[in-house]
């Protein structure tokens, strides 16, 4: 579905239950906001005692953000152990240290081994700081997440693989005029970036922000209502 289509839904729907007209400009900015609270739906709630299904819990969560799911990068750490998080971050799904050493048994060949980077918050990381125990290592590294960059002990790191989820893709919703009317412009559009399976909760979710309340069965009637002749949108 493209967003000439979802563009029709929506205006079909708004036209329908409030008699309101959806201009272009309102149109991009409603399914831009949509498909970010979309894919904060899918991410772990900030509130322990409100969990929702959500970031891998289940395969048809994975499959569903793929698309947001950046294959791993190397995170360049600074020499005070400090990285900085790529421009379209928006959560961390895993840090990893890869150590590359000679076997023993066949010095001629290296190994590489990955260890996790363990994610502690400030009162935590306290704690390791001052052990004896489970001070930071190359093969015990530690980290704490900042507004700004990204901390890791120890310092020396020099980069992890770093797994992370991105924003949406800015959604561009270009027109050319053709009789005084907008029409949509494929070839200047930036198309939504939501798998297939994923487009009726989107446009779901952006019928919400414009005050509409559906459920599905009702957007699929409605969507049936439209190809069929529906009214003028």
């Amino acid at each position: 579905m493209n967003l000439g289509e979802i563009n029709d839904i929506l205006r079909y729907i708004a036209n329908k239950t409030q008699g309101g007209n959806l201009p272009p400009a309102r149109f991009q900015d409603i399914l831009n906001m949509a498909s970010r609270m979309l894919l904060n739906d899918y991410l772990p709630s900030r509130y322990k005692e409100n969990p929702k299904l959500a970031y891998e819990e289940t395969q048809k969560i994975s499959d569903d953000i793929y698309p947001f799911k950046r294959i791993p990068i190397d995170l360049p750490i600074d020499d005070n152990g400090r990285a900085l998080y790529p421009a379209d971050y928006v959560m961390c799904s895993s840090m990893r240290k890869v150590t590359t050493y000679k076997n023993s048994a066949t010095p001629h060949e290296s190994i590489r081994k990955q260890v996790p980077v363990n994610i502690l918050d400030d009162n935590a990381i306290a704690g390791v700081l001052t052990s004896r125990i489970v001070q930071p290592a190359l093969n015990r590294p530690y980290a704490t997440m900042y507004s700004d960059y990204i901390q890791f002990w120890p310092y020396n790191l020099q980069t992890v693989r770093f797994t992370y989820i991105r924003m949406p893709v800015k959604i561009i919703y270009g027109i050319i005029m053709t009789n005084n009317r907008p029409v949509y412009d494929p070839t200047t559009s930036t198309e939504t970036d939501w798998p297939e399976i994923c487009q009726n909760a989107l446009i779901l979710k952006a019928l919400s922000l414009m005050g509409i309340n559906l459920r599905e069965d009702q957007l699929q009637k409605n969507v049936a209502e439209l190809a069929a002749g529906g009214v003028s949108v």
